[in-house]
Formats: structure tokens, sequence, C-alpha cells
């Protein structure tokens, strides 16, 4: 599978359920789930999905949380940075 073609089925996935985990789209995709978070980046980076801790969220559910407390990649790169500044 070509990346574009892994990007589209990412997309499509995410926005069918709303959130997937990185470990069940790389079993789904058959590649590794470092692949996974690579092209999740990507596609964040495009605004076509939300890359959250743990996997990916589509766009229209981008108000929805989980049961945990989720943050988005962003948000949790910024608090790690702000942690180690300490």
């Amino acid at each position: 599978m070509i990346t574009d073609e892994r990007y589209a089925k990412i997309v499509e996935i995410t926005n069918s359920r709303g959130f997937i985990s990185t470990r069940e789209l790389a079993q789904k995709l058959n590649v590794t789930e470092t692949t996974i978070r690579r092209d999740c980046d990507e596609l964040s980076k495009k605004n076509l999905i939300i890359r959250v801790h743990g996997g990916a969220k589509s766009i229209q559910y981008r108000n929805i949380l989980s049961d945990r407390n989720e943050k988005t990649m962003k948000d949790h790169m910024l608090f790690s940075s702000k942690e180690k500044m300490q």
C-alpha cells in the first residue's frame, strides 16, 4: 500500500469511527505503529484528522473527548516542554 492510499484509509476509518487507536490502525493496515504515528502527524498537519495521545480522532468529533483525560498531541508536547523547563 502506498502512502497516499494509507492516508486515505486512515482518514476514512477515523471519520467512520470517530476515534481509533494507533495499535488498531497498524493492525488493520498491516504496518508498524511508528508508521501510523508518522502518518497521523502528517494528516494532522493537513487538518484531515486530530492526532491525540494513543491514536487519531475525526475532525468531525473535535469537541468530543473520550472518557479519559484526552489531550491533543500539540497540547501534550507543550505540557511536556513546560515540565522539562522546570
